[in-house]
């Protein structure tokens, strides 16, 4: 019997290479107009870092059927929120969202502060199974998560719609110039079969 090989285990760089060459080759097969896949994949990039809770390819295929935009560009987008990059996005979001509904470190810094001594009073709750005070302490839980909730959405809207404009922008030159870069091959090849012919009838 045969050994098993280990698997190999590549670098997060390395990985992220490969997803993005991934969906690289898989955009530049699309067989429709550049600017229609442009806006599929800043589509799908959009919904793939907004919080859609997993149904984020449904809308996009919604969407983008509605829009008669390219729906397997709209889901090679959403691909962009990934293990890899989930961590970044969020912790962007936060920040950005953070400074522009708190108005700097210090308030925010005061409101996860906050959040944190809700928790432990809830937890101490929840220890002595003291129901009353349980229940509204989650009421009070919930109330103090309203802000950060708003300030993650804030952000997260912001990046995502720089992302979705980057990607359409990226997507549309890249496509723009890989179809004429074809062109040029094509008519070189024309231009070289039909010197070869002319050689010939000589």
């Amino acid at each position: 019997m045969r050994p098993r090989l280990p698997r190999r285990r590549h670098s997060l760089p390395r990985r992220l290479r490969r997803t993005l060459r991934y969906c690289y080759i898989k955009v530049v097969r699309i067989n429709d107009s550049p600017r229609k896949v442009a806006l599929g994949l800043a589509l799908g990039v959009f919904l793939g870092i907004f919080p859609t809770f997993g149904i984020g390819f449904l809308f996009a295929i919604l969407l983008a059927t509605l829009f008669r935009w390219n729906k397997a560009a709209a889901l090679l987008g959403g691909l962009v929120m990934n293990p890899i990059t989930s961590p970044f996005f969020w912790s962007l979001s936060a920040t950005l969202g953070g400074v522009i509904v708190f108005h700097g470190g210090d308030e925010l810094t005061g409101q996860v502060v906050y959040i944190r001594d809700e928790v432990e009073l809830l937890w101490e709750f929840l220890r002595f199974r003291n129901t009353d005070l349980l229940y509204a302490q989650l009421l009070s839980l919930l109330n103090s998560l309203t802000l950060p909730v708003m300030a993650y959405l804030v952000g997260n809207t912001i990046v995502s719609l720089a992302g979705a404009a980057v990607a359409y922008v990226l997507c549309l030159k890249g496509l723009v110039a890989h179809k004429e870069r074809r062109r040029v091959r094509q008519r070189a090849r024309v231009t070289a079969s039909a010197a070869q012919r002319s050689d010939v009838t000589r």
